[in-house]
């Protein structure tokens, strides 16, 4: 029994030894890698973070309609496919004092239960704010913690493309990616937008309360760190439901929050002009960009 338990002991520690060693090796062969949403845009954020005036945050949504470079070079779209409200405020967390944020928010974001938060993991350990975020949320398991390779389960690819073919470069890189539309994409578009009825009311009774408590957190870092935070909906093409858009006003009406409603602007316009039902070409998002940037001048 005495050797089966030592045994068992000499096993574990060979196997948290080995996982730790290959943790450190992936991250350093990960410490250059700043393209790719995989890991390298979030690497590529924390990177050059302290030195930006103006961050946008946000989903697809964000990161395909806000060129933040138009207004500053001092600036970054962390917006990134399919995250939600949970992960942008990990990353609100992260921006410097007395910056400029524009953080995105859908209906939709109110229901987050923090999953989509599952590509900030191979990052733990390099940020306090990181590391209580996942935890707090409980988005890293001990496994994870202790036998640190598991973090790297779903991005080690992704490291090892954009470590030896990145698709762009970085330095000239603002976190931007316009959707340029073919005349086959338009044509498909047009053929879908006309199934499409109007906007179907998003919030419901079930909706996370742990995003409101969020919110009032926002709140109170913004006022201490003098960092304003400028909520906004990005257009769609049948915009929201009305329901949904005196929800959203109150919201942050109550919460003495700056929110900016766009969700109606450009709606039903040219075919041009979007990609699919909630993302706009770059044309369209080179025509919203002007209205946002108008809006927002006050506080840049």
């Amino acid at each position: 029994m005495k050797k089966s338990l030592i045994l068992l002991v000499q096993t574990l520690l060979i196997t948290m030894i080995i996982s730790k060693v290959i943790a450190i090796s992936i991250a350093y062969i990960g410490s250059d890698v700043f393209t790719g949403q995989g890991y390298g845009k979030i690497n590529h954020f924390i990177e050059v973070k302290d030195t930006c005036d103006l961050i946008v945050l946000g989903s697809s949504r964000a990161n395909h309609h806000i060129d933040p470079a138009q207004i500053t070079s001092r600036s970054y779209n962390m917006g990134m496919d399919g995250r939600k409200f949970f992960f942008h405020a990990t990353m609100f967390y992260l921006v410097a004092d007395s910056s400029t944020v524009l953080f995105h928010i859908d209906p939709s974001d109110f229901f987050d239960n923090g999953e989509s938060m599952n590509r900030i993991i191979p990052h733990y350990g390099k940020l306090e704010q990181i590391d209580k975020a996942l935890r707090e949320k409980e988005q890293i398991s001990i496994l994870e913690r202790t036998l640190g390779s598991l973090r790297f389960n779903n991005t080690l690819l992704s490291i090892i493309g954009n470590k030896f073919n990145p698709g762009y470069n970085p330095c000239d890189y603002h976190g931007y990616d316009p959707i340029i539309l073919s005349q086959r994409d338009s044509l498909l578009w047009l053929g879908k937008k006309l199934a499409n009825k109007v906007p179907e009311k998003i919030i419901t009774d079930s909706m996370n309360q742990e995003i409101f408590a969020e919110l009032a957190q926002i709140k109170r870092h913004s006022d201490s760190m003098d960092i304003d935070c400028i909520f906004f909906t990005s257009p769609t093409y049948h915009g929201h439901s009305d329901h949904d858009k005196v929800f959203m006003d109150s919201i942050f009406e109550n919460a003495d929050m700056a929110y900016y409603d766009y969700s109606d602007y450009l709606k039903h316009t040219d075919v041009m002009l979007w990609k699919d039902d909630t993302h706009l070409s770059h044309e369209g998002a080179k025509i919203f960009m002007r209205r946002i940037f108008q809006d927002i001048e006050g506080f840049l």
